[in-house]
């Protein structure tokens, strides 16, 4: 009895009251049962709500994490990057190009060489190209063969420098120069050489 009257807040005597017999009646009543059978709905409900919101809070931030890196890696190159990167490359590759078309127009014989002067007992010191020796003595000129280097092509010849392919001459086939000196003693002191011949333009 007293611990009926405990558990609803009854005064503890152990004597079964008026007080208590309301109570006890109540608590057996259907109105009762009832009631608690509702609370008893109300905490299940309650607590199986609170179990949800907790499961469903780490789904939500590994969706917001995705998110965040799938827009990370779909981000795109700025119009601007692409354009200067496409112009570089366009720069490089005609870079590439020249150095290419500059290695293939310098070709370089090994030729032999010797030398000849406008100064002497009959020559008119005008070269088969029209150059006047005589007049501009300080021009470098050498007589090739044409079907090896073209007339009017410019060349650098080793030990000589840069001359004009002006001159032809009978003994001059192949592989073979003349180089025009100002003077005789010159030519003859120059002698017979292999040199090397860079084809200019």
């Amino acid at each position: 009895m007293k611990q009926f009257q405990e558990q609803n807040d009854l005064e503890i005597n152990g004597i079964a009251n008026p007080a208590t017999y309301s109570k006890l009646y109540y608590n057996n009543s259907t109105v009762y049962k009832k009631e608690q059978q509702k609370k008893a709905a109300l905490a299940s409900e309650q607590e199986a709500k609170t179990e949800t919101s907790t499961q469903e809070q780490p789904k939500q931030q590994n969706t917001e994490e995705k998110i965040e890196t799938t827009e990370v890696e779909t981000k795109e190159v700025p119009a601007e990057e692409k354009k200067d990167t496409k112009e570089k490359s366009v720069k490089q590759v005609e870079t590439s190009k020249k150095d290419v078309n500059k290695e293939d127009s310098s070709i370089t014989y090994q030729m032999e060489a010797t030398a000849y002067t406008a100064n002497c007992n009959g020559c008119s010191g005008v070269t088969a190209t029209g150059i006047d020796l005589k007049a501009n003595p300080n021009q470098k000129v050498i007589a090739v063969d044409p079907n090896v280097i073209p007339l009017g092509t410019k060349v650098y010849v080793e030990g000589y420098g840069e001359a004009i392919a002006g001159d032809t001459g009978g003994a001059i086939n192949g592989q073979k120069i003349d180089l025009y000196m100002q003077s005789k003693s010159d030519a003859q002191n120059f002698g017979r050489k292999t040199v090397k011949v860079t084809i200019l333009n």
